[in-house]
């Protein structure tokens, strides 16, 4: 699903989402969401009160324009904030929607989604994301200690915050696998800032093929290269089957690789391949945290080769797991199985 968040800052250094089921209709939710106060509780507001930002008794809105955030985006069902600029040291910040968009100096941008959905009668998922771009390598260093020191706290802020709404529209229990998700993660690595995703054209095809038909991304994979006949018929079925979730990757406008979901033994397993000219500069890595994040939902399977070590960084980073070891069917190459499931309560 694309957000507004993609269209406004689509790679981010670091990444966090928070989703709560609440028992009301999209537009009621966003409403909660932006007349509640900030600190809903106790712990919230010792929270707040340890991080410099008060008590946190005033409503979202007021409390993002306090603190530098403008508005870069609002609909009934969702709210974008951003900051962009300098943030320590002589605070120099980004001052409406265009200056955020088109900020370049160093320091980092922050967008701050809040948006609810239809997931059932009468219900909606409400879900609040932050992305954070450094856009210089001392703002990165700095912001990745602040985030080690920080982010525990801000994810427990959050889910705390989503729990009282949730409490607002009548939901007092505790939140079930499916009511609550959390997900964050520090993407590490080379940045690819121009990564996008978007849906395959047949044209895409032909750099597919000429991918696939590298001997070292063979190797990696530990399988090998289809002839141009089966790899156009696979494509066809791939793109003929609405159970494929299928995007080619897009670098600064280049095509460098596809990303696949697909069903197999009651499970979803995923797949990604980037061609050998785009390695080493985070293109898979960004690509694949775009798409466990907005275009499908988890748990997730992967399979790679055991001497795979560069996709198997990859997976880690994106916050798969390992779960399992196999042998493959081709060619006597071991398997390891990870698994995406973000930590639930």
């Amino acid at each position: 699903m694309r957000t507004g968040l993609d269209d406004w800052l689509p790679t981010a250094c670091v990444r966090t989402r928070h989703e709560r089921v609440v028992d009301c209709s999209p537009h009621d939710a966003i409403a909660t969401a932006l007349q509640l106060p900030v600190a809903p509780d106790w712990i919230v507001r010792a929270l707040f009160r340890i991080r410099g930002f008060g008590a946190g008794a005033e409503p979202l809105a007021q409390f993002t324009s306090s603190n530098g955030f403008i508005v870069l985006e609002q609909t009934p069902t969702a709210h974008v904030f951003g900051i962009a600029g300098r943030l320590l040291g002589g605070r120099r910040l980004a001052h409406d929607p265009q200056s955020w968009r088109s900020w370049s100096a160093p320091g980092v941008k922050i967008a701050a989604e809040f948006r609810a959905s239809v997931t059932g009668a009468g219900q909606s998922l409400l879900t609040t994301e932050t992305r954070v771009h450094a856009l210089d390598p001392v703002s990165h260093a700095v912001f990745h200690l602040y985030w080690l020191l920080v982010g525990p706290f801000s994810r427990l802020i959050r889910r705390r915050w989503l729990r009282a709404i949730a409490a607002h529209h009548g939901r007092q229990r505790t939140a079930s696998r499916k009511e609550e998700i959390t997900i964050s993660r520090w993407i590490t690595g080379d940045s690819a800032p121009g990564v996008q995703l978007r849906e395959v054209a047949d044209d895409d095809v032909a750099v597919f093929y000429a991918h696939q038909r590298e001997a070292e991304g063979n190797r990696m994979a530990g399988f090998g290269a289809r002839d141009q006949d089966a790899h156009f018929a696979h494509w066809r079925k791939i793109m003929a089957d609405d159970s494929v979730v299928k995007r080619t990757i897009v670098l600064d406008g280049q095509v460098v690789g596809n990303i696949v979901s697909f069903p197999q033994d009651g499970q979803r397993q995923i797949g990604y391949w980037i061609g050998q000219e785009h390695w080493g500069k985070g293109i898979a890595t960004q690509a694949l945290s775009l798409f466990v994040g907005h275009v499908v939902e988890p748990p997730l399977l992967a399979h790679v080769a055991a001497h795979n070590i560069g996709s198997i960084r990859v997976l880690e980073k994106c916050g798969f797991v390992q779960t399992g070891e196999q042998a493959a069917d081709h060619e006597d190459v071991g398997e390891l199985v990870f698994t995406f499931e973000p930590n639930r309560s």
